[in-house]
């Protein structure tokens, strides 16, 4: 934990006074505008039918992507870690022996779990820790917490997110899922609701990884964009990694839309 506290910081500390205090009184002008601003009507348009052709290829497209994802997310083994041996995620077919596939998967490890700790800073708001927990409980699902704060010196804010992932595409060179969480922020600003988002993880050429989130936390009256890029390095289970991150609001008529952007360097442990 000392090397995220030294990197913390060694962070720009301008301004970092009234950073969060700007902040909170951009998110309660936005909640206020929302309260004032009654909700339009909207008009329901009824969809010109396509006829059965296009209901008929719609079930065929739907069929065949259905069976896509199951056999990507559900014929399949973990190793220990991305690049390992002949692969994070393995195949029953790839290495079938005479007992067929269905003896090849048995005994085999269908979880994985990752454990990321980062530091990072936020232009406009301040210094601060990210910490994540992502199971893979079962092949394809499993929870994703989140905890985290920032910082300005003076006020801090703080946020839980507790979850769960979804898998779209496995394979050792993509992978994609969703998450839906539940998010509670307290210290300066105590509000309730949700993140939702996707994260994509490319690994392209050892040692290397990317990553990119990209989500949306909804609040009773007022939501922000998240986006988080990162590249690292494997180190057997270990992963080294650093990047971007932003938070963005649209803001409302009468407020001005904003963004908060920094650094982010962390360490990531597969198991």
């Amino acid at each position: 934990m000392g090397f995220f506290v030294l990197l913390l910081v060694l962070f720009p500390r301008a301004e970092l006074s009234a950073a969060l205090q700007d902040f909170l009184d951009h998110v309660e002008a936005v909640e206020e505008h929302k309260k004032e601003t009654p909700s339009g009507e909207h008009t329901r348009q009824d969809a010109s039918g396509s006829g059965k052709n296009g209901r008929g290829f719609g079930e065929f497209l739907a069929t065949v992507l259905w069976w896509a994802w199951y056999y990507n997310n559900t014929q399949l083994y973990y190793g220990a870690h991305p690049y390992d041996g002949t692969g994070y995620i393995r195949r029953p077919w790839d290495e079938v022996s005479g007992g067929g596939t269905a003896a090849h998967m048995r005994g085999k490890k269908f979880w994985w779990l990752v454990i990321s700790q980062s530091a990072l800073y936020l232009e406009g708001l301040g210094g601060g820790a990210w910490t994540s927990l992502n199971l893979q409980a079962y092949k394809f699902f499993g929870p994703a917490l989140d905890a985290f704060f920032v910082t300005d010196g003076s006020d801090l804010l703080g946020g839980t997110r507790v979850g769960f992932q979804y898998s779209l595409i496995q394979s050792n060179l993509f992978n994609w899922n969703f998450f839906l969480q539940w998010q509670y922020w307290f210290g300066l600003l105590e509000r309730h609701g949700g993140v939702a988002g996707s994260e994509m993880r490319v690994y392209p050429l050892r040692p290397l990884t990317l990553r990119a989130v990209f989500a949306v936390q909804f609040f009773e009256q007022f939501s922000l964009g998240e986006i988080r890029l990162e590249g690292g390095v494997m180190l057997r289970a270990w992963e080294v990694y650093g990047g971007w991150r932003w938070w963005t609001s649209g803001g409302a008529p009468a407020v001005p839309a904003a963004e908060w952007h920094g650094p982010l360097f962390g360490l990531r442990r597969w198991f």
